[in-house]
Parts: structure tokens; C-alpha cells; sequence
């Protein structure tokens, strides 16, 4: 018997269920950024459990990924960086590619946009953006997740280790042309980290970077300077990218009453930055001319 397109979304669309309820997932949230909707997995892991690994893993104790916690959480910076891409009036040409992707809200939100608005110029058979993470629970996530939201032709996931140059070689091979833009939210709490990031987004060659992170480390230099930035700028400057600061926004207020509840609590001083606010910052190739 020969299925009808409508049937045949129907059980794809079911299928994408079952695999996200597989993989630890009982419900899923919608996430509305401005007037477009995303369903995000449920990962029967709680919030408060994914914190206090992020505080050990940014003093450089380990890799991130779903088995960790922190790739089953939406962070408030993916929040940030959905919203500034939702407000832009255009968007740089695609294809696009996500960093450290977890669960997907920002690349899920630009796929979206893209589609919304028919911005698409490239071949209409490749995706538009792909969705990278280093954990292979992750990825599969990812992809699951894009068919249940009904774009799973437009994205694709992509397992993707900072610094490994052999994979990222292999993410290039899959498109038609350098990406037009990267993305990347809360990928900068491990500090030691952030040199083989900066490679990475180097080795993808897109004109424009766009990160968004809460600023959890205090500036060597003191004053409102922190690591995350210094970081980068340092090793941006290597690969010959700029780093500009966008903007800063304050977070969620209830997250105070949550650091009170770690057991042990983190250092004071790390506490009032987790809730300074997120920042959104900009590498630029050299010599690229900034988007309207």
C-alpha cells in the first residue's frame, strides 16, 4: 500500500516521539521564541543536577555532553541567542552550523526563521543548518528532535569534538559551500576549552560567529573583564578573528534561590557572576564587513 505524504508524516512524527521518549525523555516542552514555537525533549534529569557538574567542569575536570547533564538542560544564553537571531530583519546566507549544540533550541529557532521567511538561496536538497555536539547521545537527540518539529529536512546533526580537525573536515565535506554563519550558546564554561573552540569555529570558515554565555569566571584584569571574553579574544587573535562585544542582558532572578540549594555550594564570588547576565558576543573574520 502506498502511503499518502500526510500519512506518511503522521508516522514519521510518531516515530520521532518514540525515539525521543527512548532516550530518557517522558514529555516535551514548547519554547516560544517571538511568535515561533519549538518542542524541546524533557530529559528525566533534573536542573539542579546539571549545575554543579557545569561548576567542576569550568574549573576543566571534564568534557560536556547529555551523559553529564549539561547537554539536557536549555540554558538561559540559548534563550538569548534564539531571541537576537528571531529579531534580526535578515540573516546571513546559509548553510549554518551550531557548536555544542545539546539540545538544539537555537539551531531548531534559525531553521525555523529560515523557512518562515524563504530566505533558503542554496540547493533545496542539502540542509540548511547543521547541529553539532560531541556526544553521540546528543546527536541523535538532535535529529530526532528536528523531525518531531517537523524540519528534519532542513537540519542535520553532526557529531563534532572541538580541536578535532578530521571531524570537522568531514562536517565541511557535507556542504555545498562554507557556512554563512556559526552559532554557539553556553559553550564557554570550561575555560580550558575555549582554544580548541576558537579552532574549530577557525576551521569552518564562516564570515560571522555568534556566542552567547553567562560570564561565570572573573576577569584576570579585574573590573567587569571576564575569562570567557579574555579567552577568546586571545585566541581569536591567533586564527585572525575579531571578538566584539553585542550586548549584555540579565538572566532569569530565580537562579540565586537555586545556587542555595547546591550541595556544596560554589564559590561566592562564582555564584554572583552565574547571574550577572548573558552575554553575546561576535567573532568576525578579518576584514568582514558587519550584518545589517
Amino acid at each position: 500500500m502506498r502511503l499518502s505524504h500526510r500519512s506518511a508524516a503522521r508516522l514519521v512524527a510518531r516515530a520521532a516521539t518514540h525515539s525521543i521518549q527512548n532516550r530518557a525523555c517522558s514529555t516535551t516542552t514548547v519554547h516560544t521564541i517571538q511568535n515561533i514555537d519549538i518542542h524541546l525533549p524533557n530529559i528525566e534529569r533534573p536542573h539542579e543536577q546539571a549545575r554543579p557538574r557545569v561548576a567542576k567542569l569550568s574549573q576543566g575536570l571534564g568534557q560536556h555532553g547529555c551523559g553529564d547533564g549539561t547537554s539536557s538542560v536549555v540554558w538561559h544564553s540559548a534563550r538569548v541567542l534564539s531571541e537576537h537571531l528571531a529579531s534580526e530583519g535578515s540573516l546571513p546566507a546559509a548553510p549554518y552550523v551550531e557548536v555544542g549544540a545539546g539540545l538544539g533550541l537555537c539551531g531548531l529557532t534559525l531553521a525555523k526563521l529560515v523557512e518562515e521567511r524563504k530566505e533558503h538561496s542554496g540547493s533545496p536538497e542539502l540542509p540548511l543548518v547543521y547541529q553539532t555536539d560531541g556526544d553521540d547521545e546528543a546527536v541523535a537527540l538532535l535529529q530526532s528532535t528536528a523531525i518531531f518539529n517537523g524540519i528534519g529536512h532542513l537540519i542535520r546533526a553532526h557529531g563534532l569534538e572541538w580541536g578535532n580537525r578530521q571531524q570537522t573536515s568531514a562536517l565541511l565535506d557535507q556542504l555545498d559551500e562554507p557556512p554563512g554563519l556559526v552559532i554557539g550558546s553556553d559553550v564557554l564554561y570550561d575555560i580550558n576549552a575555549i582554544p580548541a573552540l576558537v579552532e574549530t569555529i577557525a576551521q569552518l570558515g564562516a564570515p560571522l560567529t555568534l556566542i552567547a554565555f553567562p560570564p561565570r569566571h572573573p576577569g584576570i584584569a579585574g573590573g567587569s573583564s571576564c575569562r570567557e571574553m579574555e579567552g577568546l579574544e586571545q585566541h581569536a587573535a591567533k586564527h585572525g578573528l575579531r571578538v566584539e562585544l553585542l550586548k549584555q542582558r540579565a538572566t532569569l532572578q530565580a537562579r540565586p534561590s537555586d545556587e542555595q540549594q547546591q550541595d556544596p555550594p560554589r564559590d561566592p564570588a562564582r555564584t554572583s557572576r552565574w547571574v550577572d547576565g548573558v552575554w553575546l558576543v561576535a567573532l568576525r573574520a578579518g576584514g568582514a564587513e558587519k550584518p545589517p
